[in-house]
């Protein structure tokens, strides 16, 4: 495959993504409950969103004027973030949905925030960005973000609703979180936070195979 037909390859693709990521963005504000404050923001899936769409917006408009891949640090963390917002979902879901779910979510819904956008951001990060390089500040960014959602749940979302109400606690978005104690809830925090740091590992040893793989099928030829 020559280079310029490969580029309008990754031109479609990051199109895709991005068109995706702002519709379902904007779907959010028209299908949304107003009545309860930080809105659709409580939920650690549309702060994965967000990245989602700053990350592939930003990559568009540099690989649609043909200048070198850059990003590489935030890619690689919205990337981590929407692993851990798949990992987390699905496990609590499985074992019931009402865990992490207040209401039913549309079926496109749910498939396109849990499967299907994050899928794309992670294939983009590890196979077309190659953005598993920036150790430092990408693992700096993971825990930054962690740490900032957990203190705007804890200390802003959570007093400022009365629902969902658990049995301890109320106001927290995911119903589970309302049945844990402040130091279970601590516990399950910080189990988060090294998750999303081994799915960064994980990231780079899986960018770090196929890239060695690509480089000894670029010498056999």
């Amino acid at each position: 495959m020559n280079e310029r037909k490969k580029l309008s390859l990754i031109i479609n693709y990051t199109g895709i993504m991005f068109i995706l990521a702002l519709g379902f963005f904007l779907y959010q504000f028209v299908n949304t409950n107003y009545d309860r404050f930080g809105i659709h923001f409580r939920f650690l899936t549309f702060w994965a969103l967000t990245g989602a769409l700053v990350i592939s917006g930003l990559l568009l408009i540099k690989r649609v004027r043909g200048t070198l891949e850059n990003y590489h640090a935030l890619s690689s963390t919205v990337a981590v973030l929407n692993a851990v917002v798949v990992f987390l979902y699905w496990k609590m879901f499985f074992i019931d949905p009402s865990l992490v779910n207040i209401e039913p979510l549309p079926w496109y819904q749910e498939y396109y925030l849990h499967i299907v956008g994050p899928s794309l951001i992670i294939i983009d990060a590890l196979i077309i960005n190659k953005s598993f390089t920036r150790h430092k500040q990408a693992l700096s960014g993971i825990v930054l973000i962690c740490v900032i959602y957990i203190l705007w749940i804890e200390y802003v979302v959570s007093p400022l609703n009365l629902s969902p109400v658990g049995e301890i606690t109320r106001g927290l978005p995911y119903p589970f979180l309302n049945n844990l104690s402040s130091m279970q809830r601590s516990m399950f925090y910080g189990s988060t936070i090294l998750t999303a740091i081994s799915f960064y590992m994980v990231g780079w040893f899986i960018a770090f195979i196929y890239t060695r793989i690509q480089k000894r099928k670029l010498v056999a030829y």
